[in-house]
C-alpha cells in the first residue's frame, strides 16, 4: 500500500485530494495519485464513503476510498516529505502513526479485504492514537469503524 509521508509530521497518509469541477471521482483519484506519486493507477474500484464531520481538524470533508492497481516508481509530488510503501503485513503487525482518520480507514479495509484475528489490537491501538477509544475501534464488516 502505497502512502505519502505528510510534511507537517502528523505521520503517514493515504492518497487523495480533490475533485475538481467537471471531474470524475475516479478520474479525481487517477489524477491525485499521480500527481502525489507519480503511480498511474488503474482498475480502480469505489470501495467506501468515510464522512464523519470531525474526520479532518482543518474542515469538513468525505472520503471517497478506492482500490486499484498502480504501475511505475513511486516518487513524491512537491506536496509531500516522502513516500512510503507498506506491506499488508506490516500494516497488521506493526502499524505507522496516520494522520487524521486514515488509520482508521486503513484499519477498516485491511480487516475487510486482508482479516486476521492478530490485528484486533492494532485496530484499538491505532484507533486511540487518532483520539477515538478502544471501545469505539470495534469493526463490524462494513466499511465503516
Amino acid at each position: 500500500v502505497v502512502f505519502i509521508e505528510r510534511k507537517d509530521g502528523r505521520g503517514l497518509a493515504m492518497v487523495g485530494g480533490f475533485v475538481k469541477v467537471g471531474e470524475s471521482a475516479e478520474a479525481a483519484a487517477a489524477r491525485e495519485a499521480a500527481e502525489e506519486t507519480g503511480l498511474e493507477v488503474t482498475q480502480l474500484q469505489q470501495w467506501c464513503m468515510f464522512s464523519e464531520p470531525r474526520r479532518d481538524p482543518r474542515r469538513h470533508t468525505a472520503a471517497l476510498v478506492f482500490v486499484g492497481r498502480a504501475r511505475g516508481t513511486p516518487r513524491s509530488g512537491d506536496d509531500a516529505k516522502g513516500i512510503r510503501v507498506v506491506s499488508i503485513s506490516d500494516l497488521q503487525r506493526a502499524p505507522p502513526k496516520f494522520a487524521f482518520d486514515h488509520g482508521q480507514i486503513v484499519a477498516a479495509f485491511v480487516a475487510r479485504h486482508h482479516p486476521l484475528e492478530a490485528h484486533a489490537g492494532w485496530r484499538r491501538r491505532n484507533h486511540r492514537s487518532s483520539g477515538g477509544s478502544a471501545a469505539d475501534a470495534a469493526y463490524d464488516g462494513s466499511c465503516r469503524v
